[in-house]
C-alpha cells in the first residue's frame, strides 16, 4: 500500500473523529450542553470509536508494512543483489571493502546492489545522493551490527554519500562519492 495513502486515510479518519465528537460535545444543537446530559452517549461512541480507530490503525499498519525497506521485501521486488559491498562509518570518513578503502567499488546501473552497512566507533547515516542532489536512499550505520541496504541505481552518474547522523563536530566532512556506471 503506498505511503501517501495510508497518511490520508489516517488523516480524514482523525477529520471525521474530530467532528463527530464535536457534534456529541455540542448535543449536535451547537450550543455547549452538561455532560450529564451525554455522558451515556460519550461512554457509548467512545467505544465504538476506540474501536473504529484500532481497526483503521491494524490496517494501515499492516498496509504499511509491506512498503518498508525491509532486505527480504526490497529483494522481492528488485531482485537478488548482483553486488555486495561491506560499508563501515568511521569518525568522519567511510570504507568500503574487506580492506576498508576510501575509495567505493563501481556499481552497475540498472541492477540491485546490497550495501552491508556498519560503523567502526560511533552511529553514522549512510545516505546516498542523487547526480541531482536528491537523497535516494539511506541506512543507519551502528557499531556492532549490520544493516542490510538494498538499492537499484537507475541512472549512471556520481552519487554522493553523507552522513545524516550528528557524529561530532567535523560531521560535516563525512562525505565520499559512488560512481554508478
Amino acid at each position: 500500500m503506498d505511503g501517501m495513502l495510508i497518511f490520508w486515510i489516517l488523516i480524514v479518519t482523525g477529520a471525521v473523529w474530530t467532528v463527530i465528537w464535536l457534534k456529541v460535545m455540542t448535543g449536535g444543537t451547537g450550543e455547549a450542553v452538561s455532560y450529564a446530559e451525554i455522558a451515556p452517549k460519550v461512554t457509548r461512541l467512545r467505544k465504538w470509536l476506540t474501536y473504529l480507530l484500532l481497526l483503521v490503525g491494524i490496517v494501515a499498519i499492516v498496509g504499511a508494512w509491506q512498503s518498508l525497506p525491509y532486505a527480504k521485501i526490497r529483494t522481492e521486488t528488485l531482485g537478488t543483489p548482483q553486488q555486495t559491498i561491506a560499508v563501515t562509518g568511521h569518525q568522519w570518513y567511510w570504507t568500503f571493502g574487506e580492506n576498508n578503502t576510501p575509495v567505493a567499488p563501481e556499481i552497475p546501473v540498472g541492477v540491485p546492489v546490497a550495501f552491508e552497512v556498519t560503523a567502526a566507533d560511533v552511529n553514522h547515516d549512510f545516505a546516498i545522493y542523487s547526480p541531482k542532489g536528491r537523497l535516494v536512499t539511506q541506512v543507519q550505520a551502528m557499531p556492532g551490527y549490520t544493516n542490510r541496504l538494498i538499492h537499484l541505481f537507475e541512472e549512471a552518474g556520481t552519487y554522493t554519500v553523507r552522513c545524516l547522523e550528528l557524529c561530532r563536530v567535523p560531521h560535516h566532512t563525512m562525505i565520499t562519492q559512488l560512481t554508478v556506471k
